[in-house]
């Protein structure tokens, strides 16, 4: 197995009394994988080692002051992580900082599975600060967490204690515990806990980790990557009004679309991610009703859809999920999305209601990847509803892709990520011949590739069953 480590140092046991617990560890459990006939490396801020990526160097001097210490920290080389991760097959975080946060989002878009280790615990860094240990320990938890830790699915504790920490902090990851740490409660006598160095991890039960992570990445192209709470709940069944037609609800929604939600967002994908919509001339082919699919990539590639089929107001169909998330349940409501149900006999009237819909000209949105991924520039797998209800209608399907551009003029000085593009395909037409699971088949792999071009990623041929259509026409 091929592992790759980061952390802000790569310590050898001569600097445990110089340095974090957590860069002693590291160096530990790289000696023990080795040991075990596995391939290592390490990204770090350090100076050029066998088998370490050395980073740019980078000093916080307010934070070395607050702590009394100065700590190393690693500043990302996008070149250098690039060559690091080309061949790992695990990608091991230490450490919360900076680094750690900016090679995830590389690794993320280049698929590798990732796991986090908390390692750096609050309580004993602050021990030996000059802040208040109460606020800042809560502050703490808050930022590691919206940095690294809720971007990935399975957190790696030293002791028990470290993983109810993490519960009573709203860590809503799957936590294992490994290792036999002599960690005890944290009082407020920095000698009163007992730090990294003292920690012997388990190569063994790591390396299990890390097979049960790649196996569920590589299994799940499903499971949503960014994961809120679902507190609220609604009986979704055969009887659930899809489409809500109350004169007052339209009326309320239109105002609250029109005034507020749409000035909002518009400004803020237009302003901050540079949003642009192309290929709108292909939308005559919806003025009796069409189906729209598109990849799901960005948290608001929602409002960015609708705006680029205005003045259409399509039906964005949603997981049940959003429905039963504070806040969120409000907007996809009053935005007019529905949930997409999970029973056979609710599924069967959700269909029936997504017909009428497009009987009535309307334009249907499916994301049929099923699951929002953040920034992935590969085409996943599709389901089979967008094209079941196709081929049902008789309606054709607008292929849409949101992908990245290269900022220009004004965005190319205010803005270092890439700006977003909404571009509209051509329509595709339900087969005419072939059975109906043929049809299905053949108009979903023919979606595909078209948004595959349109994303310049296509390396997929041609589906059989489109082959046999084609032919036959």
């Amino acid at each position: 197995m091929n592992i790759v480590f980061v952390a802000d140092r790569h310590a050898d046991e001569k600097d445990a009394k110089d340095t974090f617990g957590a860069f002693i560890w590291v160096s530990r459990v790289v000696t023990q994988l080795k040991a075990l006939g596995h391939n290592v490396c390490v990204i770090a801020e350090n100076e050029q080692a066998l088998g370490v990526f050395a980073m740019p160097s980078k000093s916080h001097r307010i934070v070395n002051f607050l702590l009394k210490k100065q700590i190393p920290f690693g500043k990302c080389d996008e070149t250098i992580t690039r060559k690091a991760l080309e061949d790992a097959d695990i990608v091991h975080f230490i450490t919360p900082f900076g680094l750690s946060a900016s090679v995830r989002k590389i690794a993320a878009d280049m698929e590798i599975p990732c796991v986090a280790s908390f390692s750096c615990v609050p309580e004993d860094v602050l021990s030996r600060s000059r802040i208040n240990r109460t606020y800042a320990k809560n502050y703490l938890y808050r930022r590691w967490n919206k940095r690294i830790y809720k971007h990935i699915s399975d957190i790696h504790c030293l002791t028990p204690l470290d993983a109810d920490r993490l519960s009573e902090h709203g860590y809503i990851s799957e936590l294992h515990v490994i290792g036999n740490g002599q960690g005890e409660p944290f009082l407020d006598e920095p000698e009163s806990h007992t730090l990294g160095p003292q920690v012997e991890v388990d190569a063994k039960q790591m390396l299990s980790l890390y097979s049960g992570v790649i196996n569920k990445q590589s299994n799940d192209t499903d499971s949503h990557k960014i994961h809120l709470p679902q507190t609220l709940s609604f009986k979704l069944d055969e009887h659930y009004a899809f489409v809500n037609r109350k004169p007052w609800f339209l009326a309320s929604s239109f105002l609250f679309k029109y005034l507020i939600m749409y000035p909002i967002f518009y400004t803020v994908t237009a302003l901050f991610l540079g949003f642009r919509a192309t290929g709108r001339a292909n939308l005559k082919a919806a003025r009796s009703g069409a189906i729209t699919v598109s990849n799901h990539v960005h948290t608001l590639d929602g409002p960015m859809l609708t705006f680029a089929l205005f003045p259409r107001q399509p039906v964005i169909t949603s997981i049940k999920g959003n429905f039963e998330t504070p806040g969120v349940a409000f907007l996809v409501r009053i935005l007019g999305a529905v949930p997409i149900p999970e029973t056979p006999k609710a599924l069967g009237a959700f269909m029936r209601a997504m017909n009428a819909e497009l009987g009535r000209s309307r334009i249907v949105h499916f994301y049929p990847e099923a699951s929002l991924w953040p920034g992935h520039t590969q085409l996943r797998p599709f389901k089979n509803g967008a094209f079941h209800l196709a081929v049902s209608s008789g309606k054709p399907i607008l292929p849409m892709v949101v992908k990245p551009r290269e900022p220009a003029g004004l965005y190319k000085l205010i803005k270092k990520k890439p700006c977003i593009t909404v571009q509209i395909g051509e329509p595709v037409a339900v087969p005419s011949v072939g059975t109906k699971r043929a049809r299905i088949e053949a108009m979903r792999g023919q979606v595909h590739s078209a948004m595959e071009q349109m994303l310049g990623t296509s390396q997929t041929k041609e589906h059989p069953e489109e082959s046999k259509i084609k032919a036959a026409q």
